[in-house]
């Protein structure tokens, strides 16, 4: 967990204005909401919760800093663990610059409870983030989760976020 704050930390610096543009990823939420919300109604978990968690993240204000370099898909099957924590970050396909909030999306996909509350408080601590940087990290989560399709590998990520989610957004 503290690997991977570190990871992300590292690679969540000012971007140049040349880095890569990802039309679905560090992009606001706004920009989204046409299709999200159409995925959320359409998604086979509880979409009331979802979208309840996205209206949220799209009253928040937009990310106020300059565009960050993002890995852009942090989810559970794009990183390797061994037993001494993370050994390495795959998939840098959606590598972008934009809102971070996209990429603690994190938070909800790879960690428990406690290792959550920990990463957000090292990721915070570190200044970088605006207060509402979780708020719209939540509806990325949203997204995510409402993109993974059923019977497919990252299925139970998406009922991995939803738990939680749940729990923060009753």
């Amino acid at each position: 967990m503290d690997d991977l704050a570190d990871a992300l930390l590292a690679l969540h610096r000012p971007a140049p204005a040349d880095a890569p543009q990802n039309p679905f990823r560090g992009v606001g939420i706004a920009d989204r909401d046409p299709v999200v919300r159409a995925r959320i109604r359409a998604w086979h978990g509880p979409a009331d919760l979802l979208e309840r968690v996205w209206d949220a993240a799209l009253a928040a204000p937009v990310w106020p800093g300059p565009p960050l370099w993002l890995h852009g898909d942090p989810h559970p099957n794009n990183l390797v663990a061994d037993d001494g924590g993370l050994a390495g970050v795959l998939d840098f396909g959606d590598l972008t610059a934009g809102d971070p909030a996209s990429d603690l999306v994190a938070a909800w996909c790879c960690f428990d409870a406690a290792d959550r509350e920990r990463f957000v408080g090292r990721m915070a601590a570190s200044g970088r983030y605006d207060e509402h940087a979780w708020t719209r990290a939540a509806g990325w989560a949203a997204s995510f989760a409402s993109a993974m399709v059923p019977g497919s590998a990252l299925e139970p990520v998406a009922a991995h976020i939803a738990r939680p989610l749940a729990a923060e957004y009753r």
